[in-house]
């Protein structure tokens, strides 16, 4: 996705910015982490910056878009290939892993975990429609049928 002159990449363990014109690298984070992440990132602005939310193997990290610079990192401690992406709402982060789910409130010292649960755990990033979640209960039920599908409602208000 292109978000100014930028091209942001969730590069497996790299969370990567392009200049759109060169492909020149502007910036990198690295999470190290095996074995990578399949997901892509999220774009909001967040305590009055633009910040990509880059869902990596160990951590959600949080990078200003136009410096680069790492605002805070989040040890979500699913080390399964996470492939959801992160969905914002105001300052509030819901993240979808193989092992569990949450919201997270995005403070002035970094997140804070509001409530996390197995309810949408998946490979699949939910849908957020009007304030309800729509999404896979794990892993099996995405693949087999639609009649394991949720609508979760959470108070992102």
């Amino acid at each position: 996705m292109v978000v100014s002159d930028l091209l942001l990449i969730n590069a497996n363990t790299n969370a990567i910015a392009l200049d759109k014109k060169t492909g020149n690298l502007v910036w990198s984070i690295t999470d190290e982490v095996p074995p990578g992440s399949w997901g892509s990132y999220a774009t909001a602005v967040v305590r009055d910056s633009t910040v990509a939310l880059f869902m990596g193997p160990s951590m959600l990290n949080a990078v200003e878009v136009g410096s680069g610079k790492l605002l805070w990192s989040y040890d979500h401690g699913d080390r399964m290939h996470p492939a959801a992406d992160p969905i914002v709402v105001g300052n509030r982060v819901f993240v979808s892993l193989p092992d569990w789910c949450g919201l997270l409130d995005i403070t002035e010292a970094g997140p804070e975990q509001i409530w996390s649960s197995t309810a949408l755990v998946s490979f699949t990033t939910p849908v957020l429609v009007g304030w309800y979640l729509y999404g896979s209960p794990s892993f099996e039920h995405y693949v087999m049928s639609w009649s394991g599908y949720r609508a979760l409602d959470w108070s992102f208000r």
